[in-house]
């Protein structure tokens, strides 16, 4: 199972996704999940546009290092002008993060953003585990940059405080 070489869905046969994104980090912490690359993302490091930046001031502002933490998208590959991901790429990008699940061995796992909760919500048993691995949800950084209030954003830097420090 070669990642760059699926084609499994519309997405994998496009040039821009000539190259499929694989997540990138350090493995046994915390694994943040979004939805898939933007399409203005760097095609070698996940996280690295705009938005990325912006989470890794977030981060950081909860005394996280992004270099400690693990990131990957459940799509592997950007949608032409960062169009919504269709349920057809999700299901076949599905064995993908499956497999970078086991190898990566996250204490926690984190979902970033309604889509990828909505992923995960329909993974988890009961406990809110993912094979028992426990699985929270926060805000997409695109949002809390654009829509949260100070009083959300606070929030959530002090949920990825505690989260940092059971990941320990």
């Amino acid at each position: 199972m070669k990642l760059n070489d699926c084609r499994d869905c519309i997405l994998g046969t496009l040039e821009l996704n000539k190259k499929k994104l694989h997540g990138s980090g350090m493995y046994g912490g915390i694994m943040f999940v979004g939805t898939n690359p933007s399409y203005r993302s760097s095609k070698e490091i996940v996280w690295k546009d705009p938005f990325g930046k912006y989470f890794s001031g977030q981060l950081f502002a909860a005394g996280i290092n992004p270099d400690k933490i693990y990131f990957t998208n459940i799509v592997k590959c950007a949608t032409p002008k960062n169009e919504p991901v269709s349920e057809e790429s999700v299901l076949a990008c599905k064995k993908y993060l499956a497999a970078e699940i086991e190898e990566v061995k996250p204490k926690i796992i984190i979902a970033m953003g309604a889509q990828a909760g909505k992923w995960f919500e329909t993974k988890i048993k009961e406990e809110g585990l993912y094979n028992d691995i426990p699985v929270y949800a926060i805000y997409h950084p695109s949002y809390i940059e654009n829509h949260a209030s100070e009083e959300t954003r606070e929030w959530q830097t002090e949920l990825l405080k505690k989260l940092w420090e059971e990941a320990k």
